[in-house]
């Protein structure tokens, strides 16, 4: 299943038309999600796909116990007691685990080990922009500050996951040549962040113009570089560029209210 915002319909269609498989569906809650529930499509399209195109987040581990979990069912052992014991022994260390009225009905449930995620190279430069479509964010921030016209303009690339995953985020740091990783003191998130305006239209800006932004956020991403146009004009320095530049961030992320 793969969930988001619901202006990226048209993206997760053509998710749905590349496997041939699943259904697209819009909730009530401004999102929109692509879902394969047909054990037959999971068995024959779905699982060879992520094995023949390998995950490399936490989630990688998900799929193993997704396929596990799999197996079960195949064998009918769902059917019983102990094998749908099981599946709930493998459901323990999924994605958020056991719900607490999962946990108060199985106490004595046997969690299976989970896998260990060995591999976080980045083989493709399409992954990194594939993920980027998903989990990333262009931002433009103003904030105010001693300059002649009292405002400065700052740029931001940024992607955050749990901090299970500190350790691909902070690969995204040598892949791209740039930026630095944050970690959240109370939440369990870690960032990855690029501020630096040379590294972002050296290096962040060109990688996706060559690799592509798909969805909603290539929207985000077109504004992000006329921003980023503007600020090496140095129009930002003046009234008029800094009252364009709000205009574009107005309408950027959570404020773009037509796709």
């Amino acid at each position: 299943m793969i969930t988001l915002h619901k202006g990226d319909k048209e993206l997760l269609e053509s998710v749905q038309s590349y496997f041939k498989v699943g259904v697209v569906r819009v909730t009530n809650f401004n999102s929109v999600y692509f879902q394969v529930t047909r054990i037959e499509d999971i068995n024959k399209v779905i699982i060879p796909h992520f094995i023949n195109y390998p995950l490399i987040t936490k989630k990688a581990a998900d799929f193993e116990l997704f396929k596990m979990a799999i197996e079960v069912i195949n064998s009918k052992a769902h059917l019983t007691k102990a094998g749908f014991e099981q599946l709930i022994g493998i459901k323990t260390f999924m994605n958020k685990g056991l719900s607490e009225s999962l946990i108060k009905s199985f106490p004595n449930i046997t969690p299976v080990d989970r896998p260990l995620v060995k591999s976080i190279d980045i083989q493709d430069p399409d992954w990194f922009a594939g993920f980027t479509c998903g989990e990333g964010c262009f931002h433009v921030q103003i904030a105010k500050s001693n300059t002649t016209i009292g405002h400065r303009v700052l740029l931001l690339f940024k992607i955050s996951q749990h901090s299970c995953d500190t350790a691909l985020l902070s690969s995204f740091v040598e892949y791209m040549k740039c930026g630095l990783i944050s970690i959240k003191d109370k939440d369990p998130v870690v960032t990855f962040t690029v501020a630096k305006f040379q590294d972002l239209v050296s290096k962040v800006i060109p990688f996706f113009k060559e690799h592509g932004i798909h969805g909603k956020k290539r929207l985000d991403f077109a504004d992000f570089c006329r921003v980023a146009a503007l600020m090496e004009s140095k129009a930002h320095l003046t009234e008029a560029g800094l009252k364009e530049i709000r205009e574009i961030k107005a309408g950027m992320n959570f404020g773009r209210k037509n796709i």
